[in-house]
């Protein structure tokens, strides 16, 4: 991995063709999300062939291609499209012309608030979520549930999501603007971040729902040109002293799956308890 620092992982995801509607939106996912990328990569073992990877919420695809370049795992991948036809995979081919590399993903589509998984008991070796709890609906303990019945016993599994907590969400707040995402009348509910967490909450929710947490790490991810302000920068650390918190924007778990999932509905997250 110390190969593929932020320009090289830029590099080759800003190879991957794409319609000329698209081009800007990917030039800014890949910039912006290619801390992220990396930090996440770090967390994945290294794996070994014909071990199985879930990757839950694949699309756009980029984390799948550094997976497939970067780790020698089977993947398996999961997706979700609101209004979709789910009977069959979601099958998409990806070029990257200047590298002369193709590749064809298939997608399983499940929804699992409300689905299984098409995957054996306890046969997968590592999972990701990444960036998907916080689109949920309304039951992510059924997801993390479903999630754990499908890995091995002791199996790896790494979830990112936004810190609901971050210091821009804070100075958001402060100036009197809204942290939730607008609706999307188009594409639906599941396209908006429907429900953010706090680092203490997102190991809460693994813990019980069954997996046994090795790390939460709560860090910015920013790309190099990001530079908050000085004024931001001394106001974020002054915070921090004074209430003991990382205001980092990006949470990032790493844990096991443990011996048994727990279908548990806290208190915290529902306002009904599930019967």
């Amino acid at each position: 991995m110390s190969a593929w620092d932020y320009e090289r992982v830029c590099n080759y995801l800003l190879a991957l063709e794409v319609a000329e509607s698209q081009r800007h939106y990917h030039r800014e996912w890949v910039r912006n999300g290619a801390p992220r990328f990396l930090r996440t990569l770090e967390l994945v073992p290294e794996g070994a062939p014909g071990q199985r990877c879930l990757e839950v919420g694949a699309m756009p695809l980029t984390m799948t291609l550094l997976l497939k370049k970067l780790r020698p795992y089977d993947l398996l991948l999961v997706d979700y499209f609101a209004g979709a036809k789910m009977a069959a995979p979601h099958v998409e081919t990806v070029r990257l012309p200047a590298l002369g590399e193709e590749h064809r993903f298939e997608s399983v589509l499940c929804d699992l608030e409300r689905e299984q998984l098409p995957f054996a008991d306890a046969s997968i070796h590592g999972a990701l979520c990444c960036e998907v709890l916080e689109h949920l609906t309304q039951d992510p303990v059924a997801m993390l549930v479903e999630i754990h019945r499908v890995l091995l016993p002791d199996a790896w599994f790494v979830l990112t999501t936004p810190n609901i907590a971050s210091f821009e969400n804070v100075l958001k707040l402060l100036h009197g603007r809204n942290v939730f995402d607008p609706y999307d009348i188009r594409l639906g509910p599941t396209w908006r971040h429907n429900r953010e967490y706090t680092p203490k909450e997102v190991g809460d929710l693994l813990t019980e729902t069954g997996f046994v947490v090795e790390e939460i790490i709560v860090e910015d991810a920013l790309p190099p040109f990001a530079r908050p302000s000085l004024v931001s920068r001394v106001m974020r650390r002054v915070s921090e002293a004074v209430y003991g918190c990382n205001y980092g924007k990006q949470i990032y778990a790493r844990a096991r799956r443990g011996p048994a999932a727990k279908r548990t509905y806290p208190d915290w997250l529902f306002q009904h308890q599930h019967v």
